[in-house]
């Protein structure tokens, strides 16, 4: 009775995102039935499950604070000149046949530097989005090969927290277990690359009006105080985690910075930069910048949290009455052989992301769980660190209810999950993975 529950769950989730409905309501009401199947047929006191619910909600209470600060910074820095400037040098210096692959290995660098994926997403990825718009990219594509450059950061960035949290379930240094991670990477980097660069020959933007181009340039630089010395501000973003900054001081960072430019460089008066902060950036009239400058802010970043607090709240209760360790326990049993033990790692770890709607508890669960089978297997740790990598982590944005998908779809209007199709990374890496473990050489634990 509780699997259906569950799956009815899921459904309704996915009923949500089908017939275009606020995907907050669906998880109310699947928090609502769930709530009440366990309290009527199972007998747990209300003051239990509550409790359950809650712990979800506030166990990654830093997502909430996390998403508004990209919601200020987006706002900061299109008000500040910041991401105008970064379009309209843009247009001069990228190679618009090359803009897929330049795109990808771009943002596949600064993610690195920027330790986040959602971070470089909600940056440079919506200057890049906005230089795509002038040249007449399909936004699809391109903001597949953002997101594919992007989710690295997830991945192998040394800052990364999600990066850091899965060395400390294993138990692994990021030296070698970046070195166990190489086996898989180089070849999936090199087949993005291939991929995009294919992609670009195939697209050769013949649609790439320059006399269009050309207006956006002028109406930037007619709209906004352009300066190259503006581009030193998304610079000391991207090196401050070098620092051992934190990601969300160095958003809040951005946003201080991009306040400041706002007031002194663009002729903005305080309330009126709260404003755009809050309330987004918008430009008046119909300027055709509107389909690349125009902004949410923290507004429209309600929707969003009230979305990650029905997921995390649903997670919190599942997990509390212990049916998310009851399945990944059912899948354990039966483990025969190395290959075996790596395609479950892969299944739990990727199913885990997937209906829990975090990467976190893709991690968490898969570490724990098979840690010690990866002993008894004569596998290495930082073999469960590369698996587990290579799956729950870089599949996130392949499903539209994941929190990182709804944060930077927001962020940057796009509807729909095409794009997915495109970040070819994401769910390459399961694949080589899947494909590795029925090749490999047995390797001994340290």
């Amino acid at each position: 009775m509780k699997y259906i529950f569950a799956v009815l769950s899921l459904i309704i989730v996915g009923g949500c995102i089908l017939l275009n409905e606020p995907l907050y309501l669906g998880f109310l009401i699947a928090i609502i039935l769930n709530i009440g199947y366990y309290v009527i047929f199972e007998k747990y006191p209300l003051k239990e499950i509550n409790r359950y619910l809650l712990k979800g909600i506030l166990e990654h209470r830093i997502i909430y604070l996390i998403i508004i600060l990209i919601g200020s910074i987006v706002s900061a820095w299109i008000s500040s000149g910041v991401v105008p400037s970064l379009i309209y040098y843009g247009f001069e210096y990228i190679n618009v046949n090359h803009i897929l692959l330049l795109s990808f290995v771009f943002t596949s660098i600064v993610s690195v530097f920027m330790g986040t994926a959602l971070g470089t997403i909600s940056t440079v990825g919506i200057a890049i989005m906005g230089i795509g718009v002038g040249f007449g990219v399909d936004l699809h594509i391109l903001l597949g090969a953002i997101v594919s450059g992007s989710f690295i950061a997830d991945k192998m960035s040394p800052i990364s927290g999600l990066n850091n949290l899965l060395f400390v379930v294993t138990d692994t240094e990021y030296k070698k277990a970046t070195k166990e991670m190489m086996k898989t990477f180089i070849p999936v980097y090199i087949i993005s690359i291939i991929f995009y660069f294919i992609m670009d020959n195939r697209m050769i933007i013949q649609n790439a009006d320059m006399e269009q181009v050309q207006i956006y340039k002028n109406l930037i630089s007619e709209t906004f105080v352009i300066s190259p010395f503006l581009l030193f501000v998304p610079l000391i973003i991207i090196l401050l985690p070098f620092f051992k900054v934190k990601a969300k001081f160095a958003l809040f960072t951005g946003v201080i910075l991009g306040s400041l430019l706002t007031i002194f460089v663009q002729g903005y008066s305080f309330i009126e930069t709260l404003k755009v902060i809050f309330f987004g950036f918008h430009i008046s009239g119909n300027s055709i910048l509107k389909a690349i400058l125009n902004s949410g802010g923290i507004y429209a970043m309600v929707e969003v949290i009230l979305i990650v607090m029905g997921a995390l709240g649903l997670v919190g209760l599942l997990d509390g009455v212990g049916l998310l360790n009851e399945i990944s326990n059912k899948i354990v049993v039966g483990i025969k052989d190395k290959k075996s033990l790596i395609l479950r790692t892969v299944f739990i770890s990727s199913i885990f992301t997937v209906i829990t709607c975090d990467q976190t508890v893709g991690v968490i669960v898969p570490a724990k769980l098979f840690k010690e089978k990866y002993k008894k297997f004569e596998l290495k740790k930082e073999a469960l660190t590369r698996v587990i990598s290579d799956s729950g982590v870089v599949i996130a944005p392949l499903m539209p209810w994941n929190v990182n998908v709804i944060v930077f779809s927001t962020v940057l209007g796009i509807t729909g999950m095409k794009f997915a199709l495109y970040s070819i990374l994401c769910y390459i890496f399961p694949l080589v993975t899947i494909i590795y473990a029925f090749i490999e050489k047995n390797s001994s634990n340290n």
